[in-house]
C-alpha cells in the first residue's frame, strides 16, 4: 500500500431521519437514488465541502522538505463518501512511513491526515448534518 486513504465524511456516524423514520446511510442514498441526479450531486457537494475543510488543515500540517508530498495531497467526493490521499505510487512512496511512521527505519509517525481531520471533525460533521437536513427537506 502506497497511498494514505483517510475517509473524511461522517456519514458512517450518523442515523438519517426522514418522514419520521431511522435509516441507515445506504438506505438513505438509496432513497436518494429513487429521486434522481440532482439529489446525488446535493450528496456529492455535501462531501466535498467536508473534503475542502480537512484538506486546507492537511496541507497546513504535512511536513515540507522539497513540496513534493505536500503536492499530492489531493481530496475527492463522490455520494458516498469524501476521502483525502497523500503519495503516489512512483513518485512519493514515502507517504505512508512519513504518516505512520517505520521503527525499522526510525521514522518517527507524523500523522497529519489525522490530525487534520481531528482538528476539523466537529467542523464537518456540523455542517455535512445540516447539509443532510436540506437534502432530506428537499428531496424527501
Amino acid at each position: 500500500r502506497r497511498q494514505t486513504d483517510v475517509p473524511v465524511t461522517p456519514a458512517a456516524e450518523l442515523v438519517f431521519f426522514a418522514n419520521g423514520k431511522a435509516m441507515s446511510g445506504a438506505k438513505f442514498r438509496k432513497e436518494l437514488e429513487a429521486v434522481g441526479d440532482e439529489a446525488n450531486d446535493d450528496l456529492k457537494k455535501a462531501n466535498l465541502e467536508g473534503v475542502e475543510q480537512v484538506l486546507a488543515e492537511a496541507l497546513r500540517r504535512v511536513p515540507v522538505r522539497s513540496g513534493k508530498l505536500k503536492a499530492t495531497i489531493k481530496g475527492s467526493a463522490s455520494k458516498v463518501r469524501g476521502t483525502i490521499r497523500a503519495g503516489t505510487k512512483t513518485k512519493t512512496i514515502y507517504a505512508w512511513p512519513i504518516h505512520f511512521g517505520w521503527a525499522a527505519r526510525n521514522i518517527t509517525p507524523n500523522p497529519f491526515l489525522y490530525e487534520a481531520l481531528d482538528a476539523r471533525r466537529d467542523e464537518v460533521k456540523e455542517a455535512y448534518e445540516t447539509q443532510i437536513a436540506e437534502i432530506i427537506d428537499k428531496y424527501l
